[in-house]
Order: C-alpha cells, then sequence, then structure tokens
C-alpha cells in the first residue's frame, strides 16, 4: 500500500482513503501511519460515545493526527439547526 500512495502523491495533491470502521476491521488503524492525517467520520444517534472514545484513543496510539472530524447522518427535523439566507 505504501507504494500506491507514493504513486498517488507524484499525481494528486490531496488524497482521501475510505476505510471501513475503526472499532471492527483495523485498516484503518495501519494506514493511518502513512497519511498526513485522520478525518474521523461519526454517525449521529448510532455511534456510541464510548465507541468513538475508543476510537479516537486508537487512532493516537498511531501518532497519525486527528485532523478534523465529520458528524453524518443529521436531520434537520431532529436538530436544533436553523437556515437564514439573505433574500
Amino acid at each position: 500500500m505504501a507504494n500506491v500512495l507514493e504513486e498517488l502523491q507524484q499525481t494528486f495533491d490531496l488524497i482521501i482513503i475510505d476505510t471501513s470502521p475503526i472499532t471492527i476491521v483495523s485498516d484503518a488503524l495501519v494506514l493511518a501511519p502513512q497519511t498526513d492525517g485522520v478525518i474521523l467520520v461519526t454517525r449521529f444517534g448510532s455511534s456510541l460515545k464510548e465507541r468513538t472514545k475508543q476510537a479516537v484513543e486508537q487512532i493516537r496510539m498511531t501518532r497519525a493526527p486527528i485532523i478534523g472530524a465529520v458528524l453524518n447522518g443529521v436531520s434537520e427535523k431532529k436538530s436544533n439547526y436553523y437556515y437564514y439566507a439573505y433574500k
């Protein structure tokens, strides 16, 4: 995989690798040290807080920086989010 990443870096400025959930399969933990950083994705309402904490700790053990987070599955109807726009 390191060879593939090196080759991709010759062509692209940004490479995004989507892996299986960290707490289920170790693919992401193996790849993390070969990257510039990790973006943690968690699903609103179904990812348990403890499991998310466990994932963060596992990433930290790889010494790969967590450079961001995505909270997906958020429904506007179920949140306190309000949209405002100028007209």
